[in-house]
């Protein structure tokens, strides 16, 4: 079972798929075919258009294809690997449709396709139970041959492919597979492996590691949010707090978006089936839900006496460090869409150096001289981007004009000079006069 020198399969053609790869094809003589079904994606993939921001992604696989060693398909027929690794994206669980039936539909598909005796590895997050129903799936449909196990990404975007070098890499066997065997096959592929028991020890581990880090953020948020409705600085008071005081060390508040703690929270809670305890881990995802309201509203009554006030949205994607150009369930994005659909008088428009006009889903105007941000009524920067604080950008933020509002969620704009707006930073309780009585 060692594919060290043979062929790879990576089933997903997204951030986790894509990075996957690029950390395979680094091993000599490796062959990956990655599977994407999304047949525009793969063309451009095919031209050297990946999609995902990661430093030196693109020139691992654009190596690789040019030497023959990844192969780019929207099809499973016909694929000769015998190792596996599915990295499709779980969706964030509904009512109507859970984090399983997502799974259980692509690995019917995959089962049916796979040859005899091949492996595979589960990189998807899921909900605790999932790795042991997809092996009775897979037995169900007469595929008791195939060796199944739960292996999760778990690296953060703009850093994936140092960390998939030394992060070690969870490991749980679905039941009647062999870890041993599982351990073996991910440590000739050049992982550092740590087992679990079984493979529900390893689903909850994965759960657990974004779900720790929503909830310390939450409470860093909770006080935030106290601080502003009662016009008291958070920010003061976790820096006096954490001064000389080795049992604290409180994180600075600030939105928790992007595709993993934003939905790993409900996944996690979806294998309680409605039983769970009063949560922590749901108050702590409801308290960091609550952040993109409370800011829209406090936006309206920035701008309440205007009629076609001028709203900037700066920081598209979920995060600014490490840089990536991800916008999925980033707080910009939110708060972008929410004012589009109730105020349709407002002119939106955006300002991010990190995210060209064409990854835009529409064709929001941009922000991008002097004199563009000079009528600019409300600016809300909604990630810690790097382009803030260069010297272009800190000119860009001196152009507003001393009428304008900034809502600055990270802080960015404390240690810049000459900004005549007035700047309200989450978390300094400035934010009470706009959010009503």
């Amino acid at each position: 079972m060692n594919s060290a020198q043979g062929s790879v399969s990576v089933i997903g053609g997204g951030f986790v798929g894509l990075t996957l790869a690029a950390h395979l094809l680094q091993k000599e003589n490796q062959v990956v075919t990655l599977v994407e079904k999304n047949s525009a994606v793969v063309d451009l993939m095919k031209n050297g258009k990946y999609l995902v921001w990661e430093p030196g992604l693109a020139e691992i696989l654009d190596k690789a294809q040019s030497d023959g060693r990844l192969l780019i398909s929207t099809t499973l027929n016909g694929l000769q690997s015998k190792t596996y690794f599915v990295c499709i994206g779980t969706p964030k669980p509904t009512k109507s449709n859970s984090t399983n039936n997502v799974m259980v539909e692509a690995l019917t598909e995959i089962f049916k396709s796979i040859p005899k005796q091949s492996t595979i590895f589960l990189r998807s997050t899921v909900a605790i139970g999932t790795t042991n129903t997809l092996k009775k799936l897979a037995t169900d449909l007469g595929r008791s041959d195939i060796s199944l196990f739960f292996a999760p990404e778990r690296t953060a975007e703009g850093v994936a492919l140092a960390e998939l070098k030394v992060l070690p890499q969870m490991l749980g066997a679905a039941e009647g597979d062999s870890l041993v065997d599982g351990e073996k096959e991910l440590e000739s592929l050049g992982f550092d492996v740590v087992t679990s028991t079984t493979a529900e020890v390893a689903e909850l581990a994965k759960l657990a590691c974004n779900t720790w880090r929503d909830v310390i953020f939450a409470y860093s948020n909770e006080l935030a949010l106290m601080g502003e409705l009662r016009g008291v600085s958070a920010l003061e008071a976790i820096s006096i707090a954490n001064h000389n005081y080795a049992r604290a060390n409180i994180p600075l508040p600030g939105p928790v978006g992007g595709p993993c703690l934003s939905k790993d929270a409900y996944i996690f809670l979806e294998a309680g089936q409605g039983k769970v305890y009063d949560s922590v881990i749901r108050s702590g995802r409801l308290i960091n839900d609550s952040i993109a309201p409370m800011l829209i509203s406090a936006i309206e009554n920035a701008v309440k006496a205007q009629v076609e006030p001028i709203l900037c949205i700066a920081g598209l994607a979920f995060k600014g460090k490490p840089k990536t150009n991800d916008m999925r369930d980033s707080l910009g994005i939110e708060v972008l869409d929410k004012v589009k659909s109730s105020h349709s008088t407002w002119q939106l428009k955006v300002w991010d150096e990190n995210i060209s006009q064409s990854e835009l889903i529409s064709p929001i105007p941009r922000c991008e001289n002097e004199s563009d941000f000079q009528k600019v009524d409300v600016l809300v920067i909604a990630n810690n981007a790097e382009f803030f604080m260069t010297p272009s950008g800190e000119k860009k933020l001196q152009a507003l004009n001393k009428t304008a509002v900034i809502f600055d969620l990270w802080g960015v704009t404390k240690n810049l000079n000459g900004i005549s707006a007035e700047i309200n930073i989450f978390g300094d309780g400035n934010w009470v006069k706009y959010l009503g009585k």
